[in-house]
C-alpha cells in the first residue's frame, strides 16, 4: 500500500497515458497493465508497475485499486524488479501447490483407510 501526498500521477488505461493533479474534476478509469508514476510534493518521482485495476479520482484524493503492483525505484530497472518479482511469486504458488498436493493425499489416504474399516 501506498499512501504519500502527491503533486500528480500518470496512469494508462484502454484509451491512452493520462495524468491526474489535485483539483482535477472526478475521473473513473480501468487501468491496463503499465507504469503508474507520481511525484511526491519535494519533486521526487516514484514509479509502480500495476495489473488490472481502478483509479478513482476526486478533487482531493485518487485512490488506485491493483491486484499486482511492483514498487521501481528506477525506470531503468522496471523489468529486472517485475521479472525478480514474478520469479518470487511463482516460487511461492509452487510451494503452496506441493503443500495443498500432500494435504489431498493425506486426506484420501484418511478417506480410504475409513472406507477399509467400514
Amino acid at each position: 500500500m501506498v499512501d504519500r501526498q502527491v503533486r500528480g500521477l500518470t496512469a494508462e488505461d484502454g484509451s491512452g497515458r493520462f495524468g491526474v493533479r489535485p483539483g482535477c474534476e472526478p475521473v473513473l478509469a480501468a487501468l491496463i497493465p503499465s507504469l503508474l508514476t507520481y511525484r511526491v510534493e519535494s519533486g521526487e518521482e516514484s514509479i509502480l508497475a500495476v495489473g488490472h485495476g481502478v483509479l478513482e479520482a476526486q478533487r482531493t484524493e485518487v485512490r488506485v485499486a491493483v491486484r499486482e503492483a511492483v514498487v521501481c525505484h528506477a525506470l531503468e530497472s522496471v523489468c529486472d524488479e517485475v521479472l525478480r518479482s514474478f520469479s518470487n511469486r511463482r516460487e511461492g504458488e509452487s510451494a503452496m501447490h506441493e503443500l495443498l498436493g500432500k494435504m489431498y493425499q493425506k486426506l484420501l489416504k484418511g478417506l480410504v483407510d475409513e472406507e477399509r474399516i467400514a
